[in-house]
């Protein structure tokens, strides 16, 4: 890294490595250094590469000990090293080096950290569309791009399309077509500097299936055309008939334009749920099968904090105001106003899910949803803690005995908690048993990755793998292995290594 330290005053004897300026120099930096690193697991000291005319610039090395297990383990040593930086940059900006001042500019000379929140949306038969946001401090890392991969679950042939990030560009998507019907492929995104990239975990996603017709029944329909128009005229009569009887019977009964509150084009209308409340949804394509949601009052809801964002969502931290002195902390996922049919649609699918999952005490559960004139919210019970993956790698900080990413990661947690954890998602994995979504390859059975069906004993393996994370920390499984090289050497026999540390009884 090179920072500029506003408080040095460059001297020529900078230059000279055995001076006794460079070297007093040098022991206060490394000392500041130690400080910002006291508590971070496997840190070793500063080295001092060499400093620089320009104020003093100095370009340093930050040694931290990561203990590989297996040389597989690449990514857990590139992730970091851009953590590291990334703490470097911040402590920087925020003036919280200790005894001296610097400037707010660094730069980071490392593979930079892997792209947040790469979710995928607008699934079609043919086409798949990415997006994703940018990691934190990209200019300190002077990310130029990002690396788009697929590849056709259980295939080898990885196709990668190169994208650009202009400066201050604050979200990225790419569509990936030409793909097959009903199909699953792995996708990740990787961002990219001058001194490598860092993916993300893939994902597999599955196409839609093939529409029934295309337009060879149409060429086909050309080839027997008096046939054909004598069905479409037998048609046609049929449905001017039948439309004339219905407009007679139901045309008084139509809603009157004052009444139904209008988004773009006529897309949201109003309507009753199961509870008597009345809400809007998206045409006839939108509208989920059962309605029977808690309808609450957007005047009821107060939208605080923003606790995180994705492609074409925000979820803020709110508040249920029910009464004078009846408040309910709760989380609330809203659409951006850049948000397309699609990802509406997405939306009021996910708000389906929930409702017909139900409540579970292990899970997140759906609060409620607001659907006045068309601007969907939908509310949830907050979890105060974040998410799981996210409390073990703070409670991994706090371990201060902690050596490296192979030893005793989740030693910061008594057991009785990583097994009370564990039960717990055992019991929200039994509730969920029969609702599937996206598929994260490292979690999967080997079973399930060779035939893609799923069973009690593949769930076991799953619920296996999360156990390890929780052992270790949050640890990555099988870091550096894509889901192609995963197969082959579970085939082989490998399996995920007890972490250091572990006790025999866990």
């Amino acid at each position: 890294m090179v920072m500029k330290v506003l408080s040095y005053k460059y001297t020529p004897e900078l230059q000279n490595k055995s001076s006794p300026v460079y070297k007093e120099t040098e022991r206060n930096f490394t000392k500041v250094m130690d400080k910002v690193f006291q508590n971070t697991p496997g840190y070793q000291r500063t080295q001092v590469l060499n400093f620089t005319k320009g104020s003093v610039k100095v370009d340093f090395r930050v040694i931290i000990v990561v203990v590989a297990t297996d040389p597989k383990n690449a990514s857990s040593i590139v992730d970091k090293g851009a953590e590291t930086g990334q703490k470097v940059v911040r402590q920087a900006k925020s003036g919280n080096l200790p005894g001296i001042a610097v400037d707010p500019v660094v730069e980071v000379k490392g593979p930079p950290p892997e792209p947040l929140n790469v979710t995928v949306s607008d699934k079609k038969s043919n086409q798949l569309s990415v997006q994703w946001l940018p990691p934190e401090e990209t200019i300190a890392f002077g990310i130029y791009g990002y690396v788009v991969q697929h590849w056709r679950f259980a295939t080898k042939d990885v196709f990668a399309k190169h994208v650009k990030a202009p400066e201050g560009k604050s979200e990225f998507s790419y569509q990936i077509q030409n793909l097959e019907p009903d199909t699953s492929y792995v996708i990740r995104v990787a961002a990219k500097n001058n001194y490598g990239k860092n993916f993300n975990e893939g994902t597999a996603y599955q196409t839609l299936p093939a529409p029934p017709f295309d337009w060879v029944v149409a060429l086909i329909g050309i080839a027997v055309a008096f046939v054909i128009a004598l069905i479409i005229g037998v048609i046609i009569y049929l449905r001017l008939t039948r439309r004339g009887t219905r407009e007679q019977q139901y045309g008084e009964r139509e809603m009157p334009p004052a009444e139904m509150h209008l988004y773009s084009d006529d897309i949201f209308r109003d309507r009753t749920n199961e509870r008597g409340s009345k809400f809007s949804f998206v045409n006839a394509s939108f509208k989920p099968t059962e309605v029977n949601w808690t309808e609450i009052p957007y005047e009821s809801i107060n939208l605080m904090d923003e606790i995180g964002s994705g492609a074409f969502g925000v979820v803020y931290k709110g508040e249920i105001l029910r009464g004078k002195n009846d408040v309910t902390p709760c989380a609330v996922k809203a659409l951006k106003a850049s948000a397309t049919d699609e990802e509406v649609r997405d939306l009021y699918n996910e708000l389906e899910i929930m409702t017909n999952v139900g409540k579970h005490p292990n899970l997140v559960n759906l609060i409620g949803a607001c659907t006045e004139n068309g601007k969907l919210l939908v509310v949830l019970e907050i979890a105060e803690n974040g998410s799981l993956l996210e409390f073990l790698k703070r409670h991994r900080s706090k371990n201060e005995g902690y050596e490296g990413e192979g030893t005793s990661p989740g030693g910061a947690l008594p057991e009785d908690i990583k097994l009370r954890i564990s039960l717990d998602v055992a019991r929200g994995m039994t509730h969920l048993s029969k609702h599937r979504g996206k598929l994260p390859i490292k979690w999967m059975a080997i079973e399930s990755l060779e035939t893609y069906v799923f069973t009690l004993e593949s769930d076991v393996w799953s619920y296996g793998v999360l156990l390890w994370e929780i052992e270790s920390g949050g640890v990555k499984p099988y870091p550096g292995l894509t889901a192609t090289e995963l197969m082959s050497e579970l085939r082989k026999g490998y399996r995920l290594e007890k972490p250091n540390g572990c006790s025999d009884a866990m």
